[in-house]
C-alpha cells in the first residue's frame, strides 16, 4: 500500500514522487534524527483496520520491531505500509522482516531486508475520524491477532478454498480482522489528571497556586481552594523548601485574590521572594561575566538547569530560584574553565569526597566567589556517573541553540534535549525528592512548545532503555499531577521503548509522588535510603529475582 504524504506532518513537510535521490536522502537524514511524520495512506492493502485514506503517525529512526508492527520500507519506486508477520533470527532470514498487507493473500508476502525499514507507525487516525494507538497493550494485541489472522489464517483459507474448489474471491479474512479492530480501539482515551488524588492539603494548593503560566481555569481552580480551609503555615513552609515562593507569591498578590489571603502568610511569602530575587539578580550578574570571560578564552559554554530556564522559560527570572550555576562545556575545555574562574577570583572548594572524585565526576570541583553566594559548577556530563549510564555530552553541545546574538546572549540545549536533560536531572539524579519545582519546570517547558516538539529526536537522544524509562517516569508524573498534554502517542510509544512492566511502573509512580514534596527521601511507604535506592533499582531494566536480593542485602546492612 503507497503511503503519500500529507499536507499535515509534524515538524517537516515532503510532497510527491518518494523514489528520487533527494527524497531518500531526506528519509536517511529523518531515520538519523527520530523524525515524526504524519502520512496519508493510499490504497486498501491494510484494510479493514487501516482503510484508504487514513493518516499515519510515523516514527523514523532506531526502531525497535516485533511481530504485528506497521511498517513503512522503500522501494525502487515508492514507500509501502505493511505489517511485520515475522522477524528473521537466525539462518538465511537474519537480518530480514517478513511483511504483507493485512487482506493480500499469504503468497504475496515478502522478506525485507531490515535496513530497507525507515519508519514504524505509531497511531493510525482513520477517515471516520477514530483514533488507534498502536503501542498501548490493546494496540499491540490488536497487531499481534491481525499478524496471526492475515498469516496463518489466510493461509489455512487458502488451502481451504483450493480443496474444496471455492473461487479466490470468496475470503473471510477482512472480516475476521474487523473483528480485531475493537482491540486497538481500547486505551486511546486521555489519561485524567490526578492533581486531588493522594496529596496533602498544603500539596494541592502548591500545584494549584505556584504554576509558571496562570491559564483560566487555573484561576477558577485557586479560587474555590481559597474559598475553603488552607493550612497556610505548611504551604509557607513547604513553598520556602522547595523553591516555590517567588511563583506564589507572585499568583496570590494579583488583584483578583486580594483580601482571600491572610496578610501575614502573604507577608512571610514577600520576604522569601524579595530575598530569591536578590540572590538571583546577583548570580544574574555574575553570570554574564563568567560566560564573556569564558568567550575571551574560545569556550562558548552551554547554560544548564536553573540558569538556563531563568532566562528563557521565566518572564522573570527573579521568579527562579537556583543554587549554583551550570555550564557544559568540551571535555577537553573543563581545565581551562577552572583556570578561567581563578583568574575571576573564584576558589574550589574540595568536600568530604575528595579532590580525585571529581575527576571522574560529571562536573568539576564547585568554584565559590563572594563567601558562598555564587557557585558555579563546570559540567563535563550530564549526569553522574554513579547512575551507570552512559550519556555522550558531545551531540547535546552540538545541538545547543543562541538566544540571540553571538556578542549578547547565551547557549542552551535545544527545546527536546532541555526536556529529556530536565528528565535525568528529576529521576536519575534527584530520584524525585523534592522537586516539585522542577516538574513545574518540566510542565512549562512541554506546554511552552506544544505542537512543535520533535518527540521521536527526543527518543533517538534517548537511546537506552533505562533513558527511556526516566523520561516516561518523569513526563507521566507531570501529565498526571499538572495535566501536561504530551501526546498520547509519544507517551505510547516513550512507554514501548521502556519496556516497562506493570508492577515496575506503578511502585516507581506511587515513589516519586510520596518523594515529590519532601526535602528528603520521604518515609510514607518506606525509609529514606531505601526510597531512593528502590527509585534508582526501578528505572534500571533488570530481573525481578535480582532487585529483591539486592533489597534484601541492603536491609541486612542498614
Amino acid at each position: 500500500m503507497p503511503p503519500e504524504t500529507s499536507p499535515q506532518e509534524i515538524g517537516a513537510r515532503s510532497k510527491g514522487d518518494l523514489s528520487g535521490p533527494v527524497t531518500r536522502a531526506l528519509l536517511a537524514l529523518w531515520a538519523r534524527e527520530g523524525k515524526w511524520a504524519e502520512i496519508s495512506l493510499s490504497g486498501v492493502s491494510m484494510s479493514p483496520l487501516i482503510p484508504h485514506g487514513s493518516l499515519l503517525t510515523v516514527r523514523f529512526g532506531r526502531l525497535g520491531l516485533a511481530r504485528g508492527d506497521v511498517v513503512l520500507y522503500s522501494t525502487e519506486s515508492r514507500l509501502i505500509a505493511h505489517r511485520v508477520l515475522r522477524l528473521g533470527r537466525q539462518g538465511k532470514r537474519w537480518g530480514f522482516v517478513k511483511v504483507k498487507g493485512d487482506p493480500v493473500r499469504p503468497g504475496e508476502a515478502s522478506w525485507v531486508p531490515v535496513e530497507e525499514i525507515v519508519g514504524r507507525v505509531v497511531a493510525v487516525r482513520r477517515p471516520d475520524g477514530a483514533g488507534i494507538l498502536l503501542n498501548t497493550a490493546g494496540g499491540r494485541l490488536a497487531g499481534k491477532v491481525a499478524a496471526a489472522v492475515s498469516g496463518m489464517g489466510a493461509l489455512i483459507e487458502a488451502r481451504l478454498r483450493e480443496r474444496l474448489g471455492l473461487g479466490r474471491t470468496l475470503t473471510i479474512i477482512p472480516r475476521l480482522l474487523s473483528l480485531v479492530a475493537p482491540l486497538g480501539r481500547a486505551g486511546v482515551g486521555g489519561r485524567q489528571r490526578e492533581a486531588g488524588l493522594l496529596l496533602r492539603s498544603e500539596e494541592r494548593f502548591l500545584i494549584a497556586a505556584a504554576p509558571l503560566r496562570m491559564e483560566k481555569e487555573d484561576d477558577l481552580r485557586l479560587r474555590r481552594m481559597l474559598r475553603g480551609e488552607v493550612p497556610w503555615e505548611r504551604v509557607i513552609a513547604s513553598a520556602s523548601r522547595l523553591g516555590l515562593a517567588p511563583p506564589l507569591y507572585r499568583n496570590l498578590s494579583r488583584a483578583e485574590f486580594r483580601g482571600q489571603v491572610p496578610a501575614a502568610a502573604l507577608s512571610s511569602l514577600a520576604r522569601s521572594a524579595h530575598a530569591a530575587a536578590c540572590q538571583m539578580t546577583i548570580q544574574i550578574e555574575a553570570l554574564g561575566a563568567i560566560v564573556e570571560a569564558l568567550r575571551a578564552e574560545r569556550i562558548d559554554p552551554v547554560l544548564l538547569k536553573g540558569a538556563a530556564l531563568a532566562l528563557t522559560l521565566y518572564d522573570q527570572p527573579a521568579l527562579r530560584v537556583m543554587q549554583d550555576i551550570d555550564l557544559l562545556v568540551p571535555e577537553d575545555r573543563v581545565a581551562a574553565s577552572t583556570r578561567c574562574l581563578e583568574r575571576l577570583g573564584y576558589r574550589g572548594v574540595v568536600t568530604d569526597r575528595g579532590a580525585e572524585f571529581y575527576l571522574s565526576h560529571h562536573h568539576a570541583i564547585p568554584m565559590i566567589a563572594m563567601g558562598g553566594r555564587i557557585v558555579v559548577e563546570i559540567h563535563r556530563g550530564l549526569v553522574p556517573g554513579d547512575t551507570g549510564l552512559r550519556i555522550d555530552p558531545a551531540p547535546f553541545i552540538e545541538r545547543a541553540i543562541r538566544l540571540g546574538p553571538e556578542e549578547s546572549t547565551y547557549r542552551v540545549l535545544s527545546p527536546e534535549d532541555q526536556i529529556l536533560h530536565a528528565c535525568l536531572h528529576l529521576s536519575y539524579c534527584d530520584r524525585f525528592v523534592g522537586i516539585l519545582r522542577d516538574l513545574m519546570d518540566l510542565h512549562a517547558l512541554v506546554e511552552a512548545r506544544s505542537g512543535m516538539l520533535e518527540w521521536g529526536r527526543m527518543l533517538e537522544a534517548a537511546g537506552t532503555i533505562e533513558v527511556a524509562r526516566c523520561l516516561y517516569s518523569t513526563l507521566d508524573l507531570s501529565r498526571r499531577l499538572l495535566g501536561t498534554s504530551v501526546p498520547a502517542e509519544a507517551m505510547s510509544e516513550i512507554a514501548r521503548s521502556a519496556g516497562w512492566d506493570p508492577l515496575a511502573e506503578r511502585l516507581l509512580r506511587s515513589l516519586a509522588r510520596s518523594s515529590l514534596f519532601s526535602a528528603g527521601p520521604s518515609d510514607d511507604l518506606m525509609s529514606g535510603p531505601s526510597a531512593r535506592w528502590m527509585c534508582g533499582t526501578l528505572l534500571r531494566r533488570s530481573r525481578w529475582s535480582a532487585r529483591l536480593r539486592a533489597f534484601l542485602q541492603m536491609l541486612s546492612e542498614a
